[in-house]
């Protein structure tokens, strides 16, 4: 069975590009530890406990990139997470402790 897309091609002809299969599953790529993970785990392991605003002042990153960079972290079970109520009593807030084996 040959492919023969329905299109006003200048012509009259298709070029012979076929579009790739829009069924096909992708394969996961994994992605490399780099220097911010690495920088993160370091300081983690120097100091417990500690929220990502904590982190993220003490390692110049931004705040929304700490928090995306140790969830996926978490995800991968690297690093432990506990979330305690903050003190208004409306919201959590996560913090992150040491290396997990």
């Amino acid at each position: 069975m040959s492919y023969v897309p329905e299109t006003q091609w200048i012509g009259g002809t298709y070029p012979g590009i076929k579009p790739k299969h829009y069924h096909f599953a992708q394969e996961k790529v994994l992605v490399p530890w780099g220097d911010k993970r690495k920088a993160i785990l370091v300081f983690l392991a120097a100091n417990p406990n500690s929220s990502p605003t904590t982190i993220s002042a003490a390692l110049g990153y931004s705040v929304e990139s700490t928090r995306s960079q140790l969830r996926e972290m978490y995800t991968m079970r690297k690093v432990a997470r506990e979330q305690h109520k903050r003190a208004d009593g409306r919201s959590m807030e996560s913090y992150y402790s040491g290396v997990k084996e």
